[in-house]
């Protein structure tokens, strides 16, 4: 075999990568369509057909097309849900194969080159062979078009991390209200025992201030199951998504704050209104 010859076998092996075959139409990609036995969606389908099933056009009337499977099954199928061309996985695995089979081939062939031991060399040997760099390209076209399905067919990990740091600062930032109103809770509840010693003595204590030192212990109650809360949602974002998943618990990040923040609000109504109450109904303090 000459030189010649494996230069022309070695374009041949790269162009054939890149010159693909007509293909039958298919099922787009992650879908189940149905099969009917009238161009009628209404009705029952007769089957269900997975993505990437191949299949053969025969006539189309509105929004069907009559195809038949590969098994000799006719029927009737939406037409958005049939593609000419394959799916991006199904894509990417021929040419990951193709590109192993011409890297092999490739190899094989410069083995051979290399076994000729040829010494002589003419002057075009020395320029660089048109032939051979249209070939290096269209293999680094090659290779690009692989790393690009690669991208479309990984779904990005970082995106769920960033989310999760979100809801982290969140809940730190909620945890620290959280915190300020139950000083701001103690102060009041202090506040309210301070009632009797600085008004003028009365038989006893009138209904409603005992009504609001009962509805300020259950704030105070309801701000301890808050903080409670706080802490177990805190530590819940650290668990995995898998975890998260067998759980049965399905929150999307936006949850959590928005619950929290409701109970926050609730609360610092509630002290509002008990301070706004004492105020109207003592007149304020007076020192």
């Amino acid at each position: 075999m000459t030189r010649k010859h494996l230069q022309k076998l070695i374009i041949g092996l790269l162009i054939g990568l890149l010159i693909g075959t007509a293909q039958a139409a298919r099922i787009t990609d992650k879908l189940l369509a149905g099969l009917y036995d009238e161009p009628d969606a209404t009705t029952a389908p007769i089957r269900v057909v997975p993505s990437d099933t191949p299949l053969e056009r025969l006539e189309k009337q509105g929004d069907f097309t009559k195809v038949r499977l590969g098994d000799g099954t006719e029927g009737w199928v939406e037409s958005r849900f049939i593609t000419d061309e394959k799916p991006a996985r199904i894509m990417l695995l021929e040419l990951q194969v193709k590109n192993s089979e011409l890297q092999q081939k490739l190899r094989e062939a410069n083995k051979e080159l290399s076994a000729l031991g040829q010494t002589e060399t003419d002057a075009n040997d020395t320029q660089p062979d048109p032939e051979i760099a249209e070939l290096k390209r269209q293999l680094a076209d090659a290779k690009a078009e692989i790393d690009l399905l690669k991208r479309e067919v990984t779904p990005p990990a970082a995106q769920p991390d960033k989310e999760n740091e979100k809801l982290k600062q969140q809940v730190l930032s909620l945890e620290q209200a959280l915190e300020a109103s139950r000083q701001e809770a103690k102060a009041a509840l202090e506040q309210a025992k301070q009632i009797p010693a600085v008004l003028p003595a009365q038989p006893a204590k009138s209904a409603e201030l005992v009504q609001m030192e009962q509805t300020n212990l259950r704030l105070q109650q309801q701000l301890d199951q808050i903080a409670q809360i706080v802490r177990t949602e805190h530590s819940y974002t650290d668990e995995s998504p898998a975890m998260v998943e067998q759980s049965g618990i399905r929150l999307n990040a936006w949850h959590l704050p928005v619950i929290l923040l409701a109970l926050l609000l609730s609360f610092i109504g509630g002290v509002a209104f008990k301070n706004y109450r004492l105020a109207k109904r003592y007149g304020g303090f007076r020192i």
